[in-house]
């Protein structure tokens, strides 16, 4: 039985960031899952109360055998990062393992292991001022909608397939006490270029744009839905799809796969067409979530329609952040969770 130490990144009077979710929330959550799994497999876990200074978690951390501490990225970039501290070769070894493990588990970009010296700060006190071997895990990036998309489908699979990699990569026990442990298999830090399944596949280049339209699609190696897992799209997220196999396997009514950007196949069955003659919306070419500056007095609606209820306005030269846009009866919608509580929508006009 191992002595472990999980933490969440931020607590008490030590706020941590804020974009489209608040990272408080998702480092608790992601605290319960991973500490949950840990005592399961038989380890005793110190952990924090919601209300631990740095100073506090470093001092309890002392006497552990190993330490996972979780936080949420922000700053516009996308995908899991984990920290070591810098000159541990143990450490390095764990957040690679744990952070192999998250891009797997959710598809999400590997942005791979960083040392602690190249943090903007010089160092990180919870790595480098403590003694087990620990990690640093950056969950995902919470300015990201599609980050922010993958995460709630797939918070909790994420966070025990960390937390299993970290503790096969600490050599003990890694599976629920009772069960018996499954072989790993490595992960490759970054996906491999995709190629097609089969030479008989008909490929041709295509370079039209599509637009997804399921919640959240699948990018697989090849043309076939028992392929690898590369990363995912979510609903109303457009690529590139730089060539087309006319064959491949049947997904409803279709046999076309569409390559994503370079990265990997998805199935037509799920996405369509972009129309180059489709007439240009004024707001089609926002971003997906951000930032924007109202042009003119605009209603805040309940629903992504001018025939829903006005609850307020927003006046010309008044910013909104939104995190999804969409479209609609003609319109692009921005859209944003209201100080109620309640999602809301505004149209460019």
């Amino acid at each position: 039985m191992a002595n472990l130490k999980i933490w969440m990144g931020h607590s008490g009077a030590e706020k941590g960031a804020v974009g489209l979710v608040v990272e408080d929330d998702i480092t608790r959550q992601a605290r319960i899952w991973s500490v949950e799994y840990a005592r399961s497999c038989g380890h005793s876990v110190g952990t924090d109360n919601d209300d631990m200074s740095l100073s506090q978690r470093i001092a309890a951390s002392q006497n552990g055998d190993g330490l996972i501490e979780w936080h949420v990225n922000s700053g516009g970039g996308t995908g899991i990062e984990v920290w070591y501290s810098t000159g541990s070769a143990k450490g390095k070894q764990l957040a690679q393992a744990v952070v192999n493990a998250g891009a797997t588990a959710s598809g999400m970009q590997n942005r791979g292991v960083k040392a602690s010296n190249t943090n903007r700060f010089g160092s990180l006190g919870i790595l480098d001022r403590t003694k087990p071997a620990a990690v640093l895990v950056e969950l995902f990036f919470l300015d990201s909608a599609s980050d922010v998309a993958v995460w709630n489908a797939h918070g909790k699979e994420m966070v025990v397939a960390m937390t299993k990699a970290f503790l096969e990569s600490l050599g003990v026990q890694s599976t629920p006490t009772g069960q018996a442990p499954t072989p790993s298999k490595p992960s490759p830090s970054s996906p491999a270029p995709s190629q097609p399944a089969k030479s008989e596949y008909e490929v041709k280049a295509w370079n039209k744009r599509q637009v997804v339209d399921i919640d959240v699609l699948n990018v697989r190696t090849t043309a076939t839905s028992q392929s690898k897992l590369v990363r995912k799209l979510v609903k109303g997220q457009t690529f590139n799809a730089t060539r087309i196999i006319t064959n491949g396997e049947l997904v409803g009514k279709y046999r076309s796969w569409f390559e994503a950007d370079g990265w990997g196949w998805v199935s037509g069955a799920y996405v369509t067409e972009i129309k180059a003659s489709t007439p240009k919306l004024k707001g089609s070419d926002l971003p997906n979530s951000g930032r924007y500056t109202f042009t003119a007095n605009t209603n805040i609606r309940s629903n992504a329609s001018t025939g829903s209820s006005v609850v307020g306005l927003y006046s010309k030269g008044q910013s909104v952040i939104y995190d999804s846009k969409i479209i609609a009866g003609g319109y692009v919608w921005l859209s944003y969770i209201g100080a109620s509580g309640n999602r809301r929508y505004v149209a460019v006009v």
